[in-house]
């Protein structure tokens, strides 16, 4: 009875994710109108609510891995290093991205909490995770790089009308935050690959 009523809180939890990682992807205006007037699941932690996420990651690639073997057949390792990798590289934008947003508003006296930079975070890089789980399946579809645009989108979205951000009445702050946002995402990236191959090599 137990283990049952675990699995159904556990299928809940991953159809309201979907239902609130589609709302904020495809309807981001909307999202953010309702996101400060409801309780959200990120009220768990940004780690538990892309849980579901970093287990479909790893196994996404696992599968990609196997089924679109590179020419030296399916290599173990070298699959569980790059899935790894995927999962550190989310969680380590996570990071930088709530931290960024909460200290460069600061810096322009933009009132952006604690709270709200972490949600900004969150929800902003749910199309990373989708499309890093679909090119984690299908590697030849990896348009992760290409998706991350949208995410800065999101952020911007977010400021705009949560905070009555403009770009042209808040030309610096925009400019400042979305470079940084996007200089930070490359770094990680360009960091971990360069770890992966010296591990790998």
């Amino acid at each position: 009875m137990g283990y049952e009523h675990l699995e159904m809180k556990a299928v809940d939890y991953i159809k309201k994710m979907l239902d609130e990682s589609f709302r904020v992807m495809l309807n981001p205006k909307k999202h953010w109108k309702d996101v400060n007037t409801s309780a959200d699941l990120l009220e768990m932690g940004w780690f538990m609510f892309y849980l579901p996420g970093f287990l479909l990651v790893f196994l996404a690639i696992f599968l990609g891995d196997l089924l679109f073997e590179s020419e030296y057949g399916f290599l173990f390792t070298d699959t569980i290093i790059k899935a790894i990798r995927k999962v550190l590289h989310l969680s380590l934008m996570l990071w930088a991205a709530n931290m960024l947003i909460f200290e460069i508003s600061k810096s322009f006296h933009v009132p952006v909490s604690h709270e709200n930079s972490r949600k900004m975070a969150s929800y902003a890089l749910l199309p990373v995770l989708f499309v890093t789980i679909v090119a984690g399946l299908f590697p030849f579809m990896d348009i992760v790089g290409l998706v991350g645009f949208y995410s800065l989108y999101l952020v911007y979205s977010a400021l705009n009308l949560l905070y009555d951000i403009h770009f042209k009445k808040n030309t610096s702050y925009v400019i400042v935050l979305l470079s940084s946002l996007f200089l930070a995402f490359a770094f990680i990236g360009f960091l971990l690959s360069k770890l992966t191959a010296l591990i790998i090599y």
